[in-house]
């Protein structure tokens, strides 16, 4: 479930109404207001009313001590709401003040009426103290749930999230004697407790929501089949307009490819086809004579001569190479520089037609995805391999925990550094083949049952601090570590029909689970200023 921001204030002029911002909720999604009225005596409770919804309220209580500060919460959910604002009317009653915090989320639990399906339970709490916690009870969906809350104050505090909690509002107002706070906040998963700290002693009181995600889709009857999995979940992937690569079956770009020996060190022409040889050096195999299937024509791949050794590496060509004044260089000669793809060509040959220099099967080998279900005794297993951190301690919290891998094949990388123009730093990032990965992290509670996804990772640039996710765990390049594999809670996802929204990045592939841009890092690199 994603959240979206719609609208958040505050007015302390005397009113029995009070209206928001214009705000244009989307169809389908779960609105909720969480709505502050404050009145010497005691506040009155109100009514919510706009955007062609029916607005339902779901819980309200007043702070502790006097009670003249109270926080009233509404649903709505509606397929085609209007654009306009939302109008809080306390029937005739004068409210010293006002605030709200209006949010919605999509994803969720369609079923009822007016979002009564997504709301699976609603907590309230009141005390007078610097902290306040508002316990639900065991989740529905303890990974994919989310937990809501709305607090408010009878003074402006600088109210804090609670353990795990993000921020979604905070309004504090004061005006003369006038003062309050509305805070709200959410989680996915992570425990049913939801609780605020703010400096000083204050009376307080809460509500706190669980929201349900929609049903996610699972084959019916448990099953281990990694084909039917696959299919279940496989992804729905989002490109830029522009883009040139897309996913393409590995096999088809390897049979096309040459091989070459490497002698050490590896990325000096001069050991490519045998060190101190005559140029032009020769591939171990040439074009379009790899059979990467046994039993098929060509020469096979898992030959003794052609395994990497202690001192020598195999690496592919797939269409040659070209010079920093972009001339291409086919052949490894004596003069040639061999120093970047040459990746107009696999743009010619994977999206032109024949006449135009295309190749009609690698074309039919584009839109294709391979994939791999770890199942748990063999994944239990791999991780132990790793001698840190301790992985098999963190399988060991999970419940018969499979990881089923989503691997997609790029025939080329572009990535250029930003306001470069020479050839250098265009191609600064660029190279022939590019794999990425989508991995997900099924649960289930003993065989007979049915996978459940819990997690979701996404392979991507390492992204800058200022970008950081939930969690990020770099791969064993250990110059660079540009490649990370993010992770978080399935629930995260937006979904169709159970599958995920996967929004691929131009050029780079690096996988996201929402549009937009994102600031990468380069660690432990430096370049020229080009």
């Amino acid at each position: 479930m994603a959240r979206y921001s719609l609208t958040a204030g505050s007015n302390v002029t005397a009113s029995s109404s009070f209206a928001t911002a214009t705000i244009t909720p989307g169809a389908g999604r779960l609105v909720l207001a969480f709505v502050l009225g404050q009145k010497v005596g005691g506040p009155g409770t109100p009514t919510a009313s706009g955007n062609s919804l029916t607005w339902q309220q779901v819980a309200s209580v007043t702070n502790a001590g006097p009670g003249n500060s109270r926080v009233t919460c509404f649903r709505a959910m509606g397929p085609a709401p209007s654009a306009g604002p939302l109008t809080f009317d306390f029937a005739g009653q004068q409210q010293q003040a006002c605030a709200w915090s209006v949010f919605e989320y999509d994803n969720i639990d369609g079923s009822g009426t007016n979002g009564s399906g997504a709301v699976a339970q609603q907590q309230t709490a009141s005390g007078s103290s610097t902290t306040l916690a508002a316990m639900l009870g065991p989740l529905a969906d303890a990974a994919a749930s989310l937990v809501v809350g709305g607090v408010v104050l009878g003074t402006d505090e600088a109210v804090s999230a609670g353990a795990g909690l993000a921020q979604i509002d905070l309004q504090p107002f004061g005006q003369g004697g006038i003062r309050g706070t509305l805070q709200t906040e959410d989680r996915t998963g992570g425990g049913s407790t939801v609780d605020w700290s703010w400096p000083t002693t204050a009376n307080a009181g809460a509500i706190a929501l669980e929201i349900k995600a929609a049903s996610v889709i699972v084959p019916n009857g448990p099953t281990t089949d990694a084909e039917t999995l696959a299919r279940q979940f496989e992804p729905v992937l989002f490109f830029s307009a522009n883009e040139q690569f897309f996913p393409a079956d590995a096999k088809r770009y390897v049979e096309r490819c040459a091989l070459w020996r490497a002698q050490a060190p590896f990325d000096a022409k001069d050991s490519w086809g045998g060190k101190g040889g005559p140029f032009p050096r020769a591939p171990i195999i040439d074009y379009g004579k790899i059979s990467a299937l046994a039993g098929e024509p060509g020469t096979p791949l898992d030959s003794a001569p052609l395994v990497d050794n202690q001192g020598e590496e195999r690496f592919f060509d797939f269409k040659g190479w070209m010079d920093a004044a972009r001339m291409p260089e086919p052949k490894v000669t004596a003069t040639s520089k061999n120093t970047f793809s040459k990746r107009d060509t696999i743009d010619t040959v994977y999206n032109k037609a024949d006449a135009d220099g295309g190749d009609q099967k690698l074309r039919d080998s584009r839109f294709w995805y391979h994939a791999e279900l770890i199942a748990a005794d063999r994944l239990r297993r791999l991780l132990a391999t790793v001698r840190a951190p301790d992985l098999v301690k963190v399988y060991d919290t999970l419940q018969n925990a499979a990881l089923l891998n989503y691997y997609f094949f790029y025939p080329a990388h572009d990535e250029s550094l930003a306001g470069c123009t020479n050839t250098e730093g265009v191609e600064f990032g660029g190279c022939a083949g590019q794999w990425g990965c989508l991995s997900l992290l099924f649960e289930r509670a003993d065989t007979t049952r049915d996978y459940r996804p819990s997690y979701i990772g996404t392979s991507a640039r390492l992204l800058a601090a200022s970008s950081m996710p939930v969690a990020q765990a770099a791969d064993d390049d250990d110059t660079a570590k540009r490649t990370v594999m993010t992770v978080n809670a399935f629930g995260k996802a937006t979904l169709n029909d159970g599958h995920p929204r996967i929004f691929v990045a131009k050029g780079t592939h690096a996988l996201y689970l929402a549009p937009g841009s994102y600031a990468v890092a380069y660690p432990n690199e430096s370049h020229p200023n080009f």
